[in-house]
């Protein structure tokens, strides 16, 4: 199938949310919700745990071979208009965190209740930091971040000041991980410099522990100029609104390559997409050669937005497992198709992507394994 443009800042989003070092914001809109808002929101780089991220060659992160290619096309596209900057100021501020994030979901988690409020708090210096917002709906975990500050820590955001954070489940550290694969932590912006998201999953398909529906989280805040991180206990309860699982376990097969549809998650607050990429077993799985993408759609061809992700596959291994998250849809639709897809390079390493001539990265589609399932045959 010959090769197809995508919109450069849609793909750099995408590529980032796939990665374990960086992710981009989410840009997800309803019709009550600021277009400006998104518009800047979307165009905000997203800080990663760094020592969460991977720890050795064995943890394999979706285009994580990529990153630096990625990032350095992702330089043009972190700015604001500055009359675009001017209509933000006329828009009114919205009290939750999360009505403000361009994250449908969480606007939904806050308007429609879905999240609690802990207002944990915990001192360090002349920092305090208050968490106002949680929600987890079994997909992802959800926390928004205020800070109050005075002197130097004043001059930095809550974002930059933070530099690692650590998560214990029922006091069991979920980051560590002899096989390498621990649980990635993604930060992203909130209403203001003060305000922070923060968000991670557990990694239930891809062979470790599920979080139960209700558990003690210690976070444990790393922060610019102190030596002692900042502690807070944050009671999590899953949400009470519907949840739909089902597993396909649909495969397509691309020349050695075998593409496998093996679960669908739905939620209001989440739209969870597990799928496995697998190679003949005498073949090792690389990412830069093997690795696919996918489009996620519905009956009416409306694709849903990128929110994070995360992959892996054991050393040697032929087969890599991967979590693709993603706004809700609006409603639950008949069909869910995927349109797998791969990256055209512009150089043999596999580090840089082709361009067309206005800079849009160059995929190839694979018709071949494309997969519609109809939801009514398994509800």
């Amino acid at each position: 199938m010959s090769p197809h443009s995508i919109n450069q800042e849609d793909e750099i989003k995408r590529i980032f949310a796939q990665i374990g070092g960086i992710s981009l914001h989410k840009d997800f809109t309803e019709p009550i919700m600021s277009e400006l808002y998104i518009q800047q929101q979307k165009q905000q780089p997203v800080k990663h745990n760094h020592l969460s991220g991977i720890k050795n060659r064995h943890k394999t992160w979706l285009l994580a071979s990529l990153s630096t290619a990625a990032g350095i096309i992702l330089i043009t596209s972190l700015f604001t208009s500055s009359s675009m900057a001017a209509s933000l100021q006329q828009i009114p501020v919205l009290q939750s965190i999360f009505q403000l994030a361009g994250d449908l979901g969480l606007y939904r988690a806050a308007n429609e209740n879905l999240s609690d409020h802990p207002n944990a708090v915990a001192s360090i210096g002349d920092i305090t930091v208050t968490v106002p917002e949680v929600v987890y709906d079994g997909n992802r975990v959800s926390l928004s971040l205020i800070r109050t500050a005075a002197g130097s820590s004043a001059s930095m955001s809550l974002r930059d000041q933070i530099s690692n954070i650590d998560i214990w489940v029922d006091g069991i550290n979920v980051q560590a991980s002899d096989s390498g694969n621990s649980v990635p932590i993604f930060s992203f912006p909130g209403a203001d410099d003060n305000s922070a998201i923060i968000e991670f999953a557990d990694l239930s398909n891809q062979g470790g522990e599920p979080f139960p529906d209700q558990f003690d989280l210690t976070l444990h805040l790393s922060m610019n100029g102190f030596k002692d991180p900042l502690s807070l206990s944050v009671p999590v309860t899953i949400t009470s609104g519907d949840h739909i699982e089902i597993k396909p376990s649909i495969s397509k097969d691309y020349g050695n390559l075998t593409f496998r549809l093996k679960k669908i998650e739905l939620t209001p607050i989440t739209t969870n997409i597990t799928t496995a990429i697998s190679l003949p077993e005498e073949l090792v799985y690389d990412q830069a050669a093997n690795g696919i993408a996918f489009d996620v759609l519905d009956e009416k061809g409306n694709k849903l937005q990128t929110l994070t992700g995360n992959g892996y596959n054991e050393a040697g291994s032929n087969t890599f497992v991967s979590d693709m998250r993603y706004h809700p849809f609006p409603e639950i639709p008949e069909k869910i198709i995927l349109r797998p897809y791969k990256y055209i390079y512009s150089d043999s390493t596999h580090t840089t992507f082709a361009q067309d001539e206005e800079g849009n990265i160059i995929v190839e589609y694979l018709p071949q394994l494309d997969i519609e399932i109809s939801l009514e045959d398994f509800l």
